[in-house]
């Protein structure tokens, strides 16, 4: 039930955006061509979509442009549990979207085609997100997909493959010094936002990779300061091809979610 379930959603609202993009290591031609084939909606026309259970991974491929992606989603909620990746937020999030569905509300709104969810958790901002979980969240899912990369080459011979990364995770940043306790409507945080692109126990993770792109798609990473709101890129395009990517380490016990 959750809205991003759908890869396809997912692909439309990446066109949307027209904000900045960071190309990595640097930007070049080969990586705006990318960037392009995919976000560019002439192109996209040129793009099967073989996203369905039934259908052979990956997701989508173009035999025009000898490219193949595959989508996945991460977040800073999910954490494992046993042998299970719980998730609590999409949980709940489906429970609602349920409960919309059953109500009849939708029948009378007949052109609504996407449904935003954002339920309440009632945890503390901690137990509901934190940059461990973030962290996990994105090398677990990475390399799941990772793990599969034969089959795909298999299935498309000489086709260059993208990772398509949604990340649905709130900006962090890096404070001087965490507080205890629930953050509040009107706190004031003092500390370094996190360029979730040049940090390097994530780029550490796509370097070990066997695509020869990653796409990472983050549409909800904003703050909002004394001067107004400051955004960073919120598309990164990855030529891992090219790995000598500029990093930063950041301190895991200084890290606190800007979202409460």
């Amino acid at each position: 039930m959750n809205n991003f379930d759908d890869e396809n959603r997912i692909i439309e609202l990446f066109q949307g955006y027209e904000g900045n993009v960071a190309f990595l290591p640097e930007i070049n031609e080969e990586s705006v061509d990318i960037y392009e084939k995919l976000h560019d909606i002439d192109n996209w026309s040129k793009w099967i979509d073989s996203s369905g259970k039934k259908d052979p991974p990956p997701d989508f491929y173009s035999d025009e442009f000898r490219l193949m992606m595959d989508v996945m989603r991460i977040d800073d909620h999910a954490f494992v549990s046993g042998n299970n990746v719980v998730n609590l937020v999409n949980t709940a999030e489906s429970k609602i979207q349920e409960e919309i569905q059953q109500s009849g509300i939708l029948e009378a709104l007949p052109n609504i085609k996407n449904r935003f969810v954002i339920p309440y958790m009632r945890e503390d901002t901690e137990e509901d997100h934190n940059y461990t979980r973030y962290y996990e969240n994105f090398k677990r899912t990475i390399e799941k997909h990772n793990s599969k990369i034969n089959r795909y080459k298999n299935n498309h011979p000489n086709f260059k493959t993208i990772f398509f990364v949604m990340d649905e995770s709130s900006a962090y940043c890096e404070v001087k010094q965490k507080s205890d306790g629930l953050h509040k409507v009107g706190d004031q945080l003092v500390g370094k936002p996190h360029f979730h692109y040049e940090d390097k126990r994530f780029i550490d993770v796509i370097k070990n990779i066997d695509c020869d792109y990653l796409i990472w798609f983050s549409p909800f990473k904003f703050f909002e300061t004394l001067d107004g709101r400051f955004c960073i890129p919120n598309m990164a395009v990855f030529n891992i091809q090219n790995n000598d990517f500029i990093t930063g380490l950041y301190d895991i016990d200084r890290m606190v979610s800007v979202e409460l």
